[in-house]
């Protein structure tokens, strides 16, 4: 299994909601510059965190404030990964699942800013069937702890590049 030194993006007050509706979350900014090869942690779903046993992903986006540039061809995949516990932090190991499970290559417009929607993949092609099959849900654990991680990639050095992710979710009830 592939592993990659994490950077960590999650954002501590946006992991869970006392209401049963569905509700954003958001990343925090994820620097391309220092994340360069490196995964990118923006959300994990550990079942301390999050109760209910099931979590739904009923949209996600990436939105590219800076775009990233460098002397490559920048590259920004969103993939599934698993951590140990959800105590992992900057430095730790994530493991890979599939890294770009929710964003493949050129689901992401790296040269400009706005926002970027899913048209490929396996996330994709969940949601596109309404199934709700994995990866458009997640089932939380506090071992091996699922995670949305960014890869930031380029043929050269990246020298510049914010962007965050956001996601509408739902916790079902299952519990």
């Amino acid at each position: 299994m592939t592993t990659l030194t994490i950077l960590d993006y999650r954002r501590a007050d946006l992991r869970t909601n006392v209401l049963e509706n569905p509700y954003w979350i958001t990343s925090g900014e994820v620097d391309c510059v220092a994340g360069d090869d490196l995964a990118c942690v923006v959300f994990s779903f550990s079942a301390a965190n999050y109760t209910s046993g099931l979590v739904l992903i009923h949209y996600m986006c990436v939105n590219v404030i800076v775009a990233p540039a460098g002397g490559g061809t920048e590259l920004v995949l969103v993939g599934s990964y698993t951590l140990a516990t959800d105590d992992v932090t900057t430095a730790g190991l994530a493991t890979e699942v599939d890294p770009n499970e929710y964003f493949e290559d050129g689901d992401v417009d790296e040269t400009t800013t706005g926002y970027n929607w899913a048209s490929g993949g396996d996330y994709f092609t969940a949601m596109d069937a309404a199934t709700w099959a994995a990866p458009a849900s997640i089932v939380p654990a506090d071992t091996t702890v699922p995670c949305i991680v960014v890869v930031p990639s380029s043929g050269a050095a990246i020298s510049a590049g914010t962007l965050r992710v956001i996601a509408l979710i739902s916790e079902v009830p299952v519990t």
